[in-house]
């Protein structure tokens, strides 16, 4: 007796071996090949730059101070200007935890005004970093959203600063746009 994979019972099929015939798979299989070729096409396509700047905070309001066991933890608003690959204005909303030993871990969200590589925009990005009992700062950054003629624009960077002056790096990838 010959057998059949295409008229196998759904009840005795073994999923491990059992294949059907779909008339849906090849279209299945050419539309993800399809998309997987387009988004290799348009990341290898888009343009990445690195670039390097200083970031001076200009001002700071400390907004809000509470305690919890043992840290103090402060809501500020922070102002900036930057200088280099990134030319402009920031605004950031930060948290930062100061521990009991002088080290403060700070997260903000900034919102950056300005021209990135000479394209005017904005972009919001996510930060994150360490402030030793020193004084020096490390950290890093994501962009979380581009807009204007930034629109698309994704990266990340470094921080490193010392008395609130300080430098960056950062990676920019601008999308390929028709």
């Amino acid at each position: 007796m010959t057998h059949d994979p295409s008229t196998q019972d759904a009840a005795t099929e073994n999923p491990t071996t059992a294949w059907r015939y779909d008339p849906r798979k090849p279209a299945l299989l050419a539309a993800a090949l399809t998309l997987g070729l387009w988004l290799v096409t348009t990341d290898a396509l888009a343009e990445q730059v690195t670039g390097t700047g200083t970031a001076v905070v200009t001002s700071y309001v400390i907004t809000a101070t509470r305690q919890e066991g043992g840290n103090t933890i402060m809501t500020l608003e922070v102002s900036a200007t930057l200088t280099g690959i990134l030319q402009g204005t920031s605004q950031a909303t930060e948290t930062a935890i100061v521990y009991p030993n002088g080290t403060t871990n700070i997260q903000a969200v900034e919102t950056f005004t300005g021209s990135v590589n000479g394209v005017s925009g904005t972009l919001v990005f996510k930060s994150l970093g360490t402030l030793d009992a020193a004084g020096t700062l490390e950290g890093s950054f994501t962009i979380l959203s581009a807009s204007d003629c930034l629109d698309g624009v994704r990266g990340h960077g470094s921080l490193h600063s010392a008395s609130g002056n300080g430098a960056y790096e950062v990676t920019l990838v601008y999308p390929n746009k028709p």
